[in-house]
């Protein structure tokens, strides 16, 4: 929606002092709730935000891959941007996982994974 058509639903709701009462409260309840806070995204390409959470196919849409699907395990290079896109399970089900997948995959150190 346009800014320009933005305006108009938020002048109705402006002129509603009882909703937007409970919308602040409702707002300092979520605040309360708020597990990580997000940085910046690091390009203006690549819309991801440090510290956020993703599903493997809304990072791929964002890098631009057109199947995701196609990406199981391993290292992708990602020649536009540079990078090595890698996706790692930290909690495992043995529900979703053969007993060979279920290792845990973890930091080697600090700035290994």
């Amino acid at each position: 929606m346009p800014l320009t058509e933005r305006d108009a639903p938020l002048k109705r709701l402006w002129a509603e002092p009882t909703r937007c009462a409970e919308l602040r409260q409702v707002a300092e309840v979520l605040r309360d709730r708020i597990h990580r806070v997000t940085m910046d995204p690091l390009s203006d390409r690549v819309p991801l935000r440090v510290h956020a959470r993703y599903s493997r196919n809304q990072a791929c849409a964002a890098l631009g891959m057109a199947n995701p699907g196609s990406l199981r395990e391993g290292v992708k290079w990602l020649q536009d941007e540079q990078a090595d896109l890698i996706f790692v399970t930290l909690i495992k089900s043995e529900e979703h996982y053969s007993p060979t997948t279920m290792y845990a995959d973890r930091a080697i150190t600090d700035r290994l994974f």
